[in-house]
């Protein structure tokens, strides 16, 4: 029901979009409960998506990098990995970018 609404009064959606909210909306469905991800995948997945904003153009690689050393950190991610297993993910994702 929110996504309707969400769609009827927004005209800024796309229509896409607005039939992918429209697709999730669990009014009268039953969904089985998504598993979360686990931190060292969620970690991962940040790495992704800062490297891809820092190869936009939108994210200077210090700041981008301190935040994840940060998020690895407070998630658990380095006491399960190590030090140096965070940085080369974090290496990896990002030299993608850097060299592209």
């Amino acid at each position: 029901m929110i996504n309707h609404v969400l769609c009827a009064e927004n005209s800024n959606h796309s229509a896409p979009l607005c039939a992918y909210l429209m697709s999730q909306s669990v009014a009268g469905k039953h969904r089985a409960p998504v598993a979360r991800p686990s931190p060292i995948d969620a970690f991962q997945e940040r790495c992704e998506a800062r490297a891809i904003l820092f190869g936009a153009g939108e994210l200077d690689l210090h700041h981008a990098v301190d935040e994840l050393q940060a998020v690895a950190v407070t998630s658990g991610v380095v006491d399960a990995l190590g030090q140096d297993a965070v940085q080369t993910i974090m290496a990896t994702e990002f030299k993608r970018w850097r060299d592209a």
